[in-house]
């Protein structure tokens, strides 16, 4: 074969197509005063990890150009004598190639450019320009179109990667693909719908095969492949090379339809996964006649299906390491598995799980799982429940009568105040109602408990406020899943203005192990921030013990604090994360700097009073969070003036306040922003209480919970001193006792939680309807 007679410039050589695409350019060569060229970072070049890779190509003649690729300086200078330019960015952050054509279009020696637009045809019919995975490169297709004119562009349209389709990936197993170690095989549709694949190794023998023909190449959009298959065709290679019958299920194309639709209303990063796949069923990679022979290549020339699933067996049967996209390494290993070709034991199974150890086991992983996708709280909309979800129809009962009984339903009385049986006239039956009442209390306080445990939510039922007001801190530092490295009181905080008081806000650098999708895997860092991070801004999370407000410096590595990736890094750096098995989904330490709204009981609150009545006073904090506060716990002196019409006499809520009080004189443009009033209140000193009055009050209870996508956090105030507190409370102790006195049994109340003192998170976070407005 001829050596290539440019000067070549490649951006993403190291990544996961990127790889391949360098790999064929360095085996074909370059002509006699010719160069091949990678340009990435200073750390990228000196990194140990690529320095294998990179020593390889250095020696058949490769050059590496350092430098940072959003620098414009950096890439002009990298540009001065090169011929053509080949980029092999990722699909999360293609949108950057504009300034990369930009600068070639102005470069005076740049004659060539190949966009990153290996994968599914993005114009393939009139439907595709409204497929969401396209919009990306159709926006890099749209700037070519409108401002490069001297520049030749060459679209080489490869279809989607056989390697990747050949994995059964862990939660996503509806939208199909083959797991080797179990024999299964998970098909879409009816098994005989064709569709177009590329190898990965052949990307890079299409694209020197591109530049070996300039004048077919250049200005088109080169519809390329390995071979066409159908899933039920793949299934048979699987079964010949692995010798017996595979577990074949179907799921129906409109079943994925459903689920597309689904995961991408819940903003859910496996909905582009899902997308795709219905592409490629429909169809929509398939040509009456590809390109292959206008650049040379006749079949003989391209992997086949049998070399690729070959391949796939390999990685899946022993030790295996690969490099996958731009800047991630995966070790996994299988140690201990049997031969494919005969039934995995029970045993093996079991001992495969504790195999190989990083950080932390295996089983401890897979625990952490479980429970994950059990939960029903806010934190992380895990694609691998909401698949599941659709996978098993018949779950959901026992689900929707969890839902059900996960709603508020905690009570103002003590634990072991909720049964108080009544009492007898004689002797022996208050001996025995007492014995009968006590093993009852016992029961029912054993059957609270394992309810408490099952309800996805935390209640906090109100206590004297001596206690410490940070005892939730220590909870989220031992929580299982969360390493707090540092934690300390947030000095400033959005709208909250500077106090005696110290707020429940907190700066936390903590990192998680956590799972990373195949749909994240090109850009790691930004997949974690799609993946674990921007699902649960401004919502309560568990594992974090508060609401995520803000979140910083996210970085990625192979210990808790480590920072191998971050988003300064370059796109041949790496970190190692760790593999279970053959599954595509990996697993790494993610730590980032937060800042939380942790509420706690006794903590200091300060916000705008939004609604009056003469029971409540409604509170929003720095414009986020809503409180309520009864009237017996606002300050003695304050009284409520009734506006109602007809009612002549304003009475105050407090029954030993016998006085009329006059309106003050109020601020009118205060006035015009209160709702929902029929009256308003008048503090100690006169003053009326309007929308600007800011009022400062310690938490007596707060509770959060969650059922399904919508959660909330409920928080209740009170005004009162501690001593006051400690008065109110003993005296509604009292009151409980003093009911069972008079023979009557005490039921557990139901809970009803004020709408004023709730802030609503999820898809249910809008504003109240007009007709839930009612006179308070």
């Amino acid at each position: 074969m001829t050596t290539l007679p440019f000067n070549i410039l490649i951006f993403g050589g190291t990544g996961a197509i990127g790889k391949h695409i360098t790999n064929a350019i360095v085996s074909a060569g370059a002509s006699p005063g010719h160069s091949i060229s990678i340009f990435t970072s200073d750390a990228t070049a000196s990194s140990p990890e690529k320095a294998s890779l990179l020593s390889s190509w250095k020696s058949q003649g490769l050059r590496v150009v350092t430098g940072d690729v959003n620098s414009a300086q950096d890439v002009s200078r990298a540009y001065e004598g090169v011929d053509v330019v080949v980029s092999c960015l990722g699909r999360s952050v293609l949108t950057s190639q504009t300034e990369l054509i930009r600068l070639a279009e102005e470069s005076t020696s740049v004659k060539w450019f190949f966009p990153s637009e290996y994968g599914t045809d993005i114009e393939y019919d009139a439907s595709s320009k409204d497929e969401k995975p396209h919009q990306n490169k159709l926006k890099v297709r749209e700037f070519i179109r409108n401002n490069v004119k001297k520049l030749q562009v060459t679209y080489l349209v490869t279809g989607p990667y056989i390697d990747m389709y050949l994995t059964l990936v862990p939660g996503a197993e509806t939208m199909g693909g083959y797991d080797v170690r179990s024999k299964r095989a998970v098909v879409v549709g009816s098994g005989n719908d064709a569709v177009g694949f590329t190898t990965m190794p052949d990307v890079g023998k299409l694209l020197v095969a591109a530049l070996r023909h300039p004048t077919e190449a250049k200005g088109n959009a080169l519809k390329v492949q390995s071979f066409v298959a159908t899933p039920l065709e793949i299934l048979r290679e699987f079964e010949k090379q692995t010798g017996g019958e595979w577990t074949t299920e179907y799921t129906p194309n409109q079943t994925l339809r459903e689920l597309e639709a689904r995961l991408w209303s819940e903003n859910n990063p496996m909905a582009t996964f899902a997308t795709l796949r219905r592409i490629w069923a429909e169809g929509r990679t398939l040509y009456e006649k590809t390109d292959n022979e206008k650049l040379g290549l006749a079949p003989q020339d391209m992997e086949s299906l049998g070399e690729a699933v070959g391949r796939a067996i390999g990685e899946a049967r022993g030790t295996w390491r690969i490099t996958p996209p731009s800047s991630i390494e995966f070790r996994g290993t299988m140690q201990g598995l049997p031969d494919l070709a005969g039934p995995v034991s029970d045993d093996v199974r079991k001992s495969s799980k504790h195999s190989k150890k990083r950080h932390r086991d295996v089983s401890q992983t897979e625990k952490a799982e479980r429970k994950h996708k059990r939960s029903k709280s806010e934190a992380v909309p895990a694609p691998i429940e909401a698949i599941e979800a659709v996978e098993d129809d018949s779950a959901p009962k026992q689900k929707r009568k969890g839902q059900k009984s996960s709603k508020v339903k905690s009570s103002h009385i003590n634990e072991e105040q909720d049964e108080v049986a009544p009492i007898h006239s004689t002797e022996n039956g208050e001996d025995e109602s007492s014995r009968r009442s006590e093993k009852k209390k016992h029961k029912k306080g054993e059957k609270s408990e394992k309810k408490s445990k099952k309800k996805s939510k935390e209640s906090h039922e109100q206590v004297p406020d001596g206690e410490n007001e940070d005892e939730d801190i220590s909870a989220a530092q031992v929580h299982p899943d969360v390493v707090v490295l540092r934690s300390s009181r947030s000095k400033t905080h959005p709208g909250a203005k500077s106090s005696k008081h110290p707020y429940p806000f907190y700066t936390q650098t903590v990192s998680q192990y956590l799972p990373l999708h195949p749909l994240g895997i090109n850009e790691p860092i930004q997949g974690y921030i799609n993946q674990h991070l921007e699902p649960l801004l401004s919502r309560y999370v568990p594992s974090f013990a508060g609401v995520l407000l803000a979140y910083r410096n996210p970085r990625i590595g192979e210990a808790p604090g480590s920072g191998s990736l971050t988003q300064e890094s370059g796109m041949e750096d790496m970190a190692v994360f760790e593999s279970i098995n053959e599954h595509a989904v990996s697993f790494g330490w993610l730590t980032v700097e937060i800042d939380i709204f942790r509420p706690s009981r006794g903590a200091w609150l300060e916000g705008l009073v939004n609604i009056q009545s003469g029971g409540h006073i409604g509170v929003v904090c720095w414009g986020k969070f809503n409180a309520s506060i009864e009237s017996g716990r606002l300050p003695r002196d304050w009284r409520w003036v009734d506006q109602h019409p007809g009612e002549k006499k304003k009475q105050s809520s407090n029954p030993e306040d016998t006085e009329s009080s006059s309106s003050p004189q109020g601020n009118t443009e205060a006035e015009s922003t209160e709702v929902h009033t029929t009256g308003y209140w008048v503090d100690g000193q006169g003053a009326k209480v309007t929308s600007e009055t800011p009022i400062c009050f310690r938490i007596k209870n707060y509770e959060v919970g969650s059922s399904g996508d919508y959660g909330y956090l409920s928080i209740e105030g009170t005004m009162l001193t501690e001593e006051e507190e400690e008065k109110k409370v003993r005296d509604e102790m009292e009151a409980l006792r003093n009911k069972s006195k008079r023979g009557s049994a005490l039921r557990r109340e139901r809970r009803h939680l004020l709408e004023l003192g709730i802030t609503k998170f999820g898809d249910n976070n809008e504003k109240e309807p007009e007709t839930q407005r009612t006179e308070a």
